[in-house]
């Protein structure tokens, strides 16, 4: 279960932009080459995020051609921020 790993990288990367802020959604950018099952990179996402800020977040996935595994934006809740594309 490789979207585990893939997972691991992107909750990481996203715990650190979040920055101890909630947020409530995660979109990455991934592409094809990965070969990556959904419903497993879900799980994955919700196991990872237990207990943190992004708990609540739902992971948006964009498919692209390549290898590409980019972090593109979170989205945090009203209270928190507005929108974070940095």
């Amino acid at each position: 279960m490789h979207e585990a790993g893939l997972c691991e990288g992107i909750v990481e990367a996203a715990l650190h932009r979040a920055a101890g802020r909630p947020a409530v959604k995660v979109r990455v950018r991934i592409g094809g080459h990965h070969e990556t099952d959904r419903e497993e990179l879900d799980l994955a996402f919700q196991v990872l995020t237990m207990g943190t800020e992004l708990a609540d977040a739902t992971l948006e996935v964009v498919t692209v051609e390549g290898d590409e595994l980019t972090l593109e934006a979170l989205e945090f809740s009203p209270s928190a921020a507005a929108v974070s594309t940095g």
